[in-house]
């Protein structure tokens, strides 16, 4: 793979892409997919059984906010397992718990 396409790759993983592995981990059940306009990844789509709420970052702010639905404009903070267990309560997924501390590296 050339490495300009490895470095465009690297580049791409952002606050989406983290919050969306977050998601896939601890709460396999729902499905999460990107929306895009133009091309570009905006928000994330999370839906489980009937209902569906957009997710979306703002750099500004540095953090996650629910881009539609009820709680359109609640910000979810800036941690990904934060806004994943919102999340999920707002849904009603089950959410498995959060992994364990890893002890620091002196």
């Amino acid at each position: 793979m050339p490495i300009a396409m490895l470095e465009r790759r690297r580049d791409e993983y952002g606050p989406l892409e983290t919050l969306r592995a977050t998601m896939r981990r601890r709460m396999p059940l729902p499905t999460v997919r990107y929306v895009s306009e133009d091309d570009v990844k905006v928000a994330l789509k999370v839906t489980y059984r009937h209902r569906s709420e957009e997710i979306a970052w703002l750099p500004d702010r540095q953090e996650y906010v629910y881009r539609t639905g009820h709680a359109r404009g609640q910000m979810l903070g800036s941690d990904p397992d934060t806004a994943a267990e919102t999340i999920a309560t707002d849904l009603g997924v089950p959410i498995s718990p959060r992994p364990p501390q890893r002890p620091a590296v002196p």
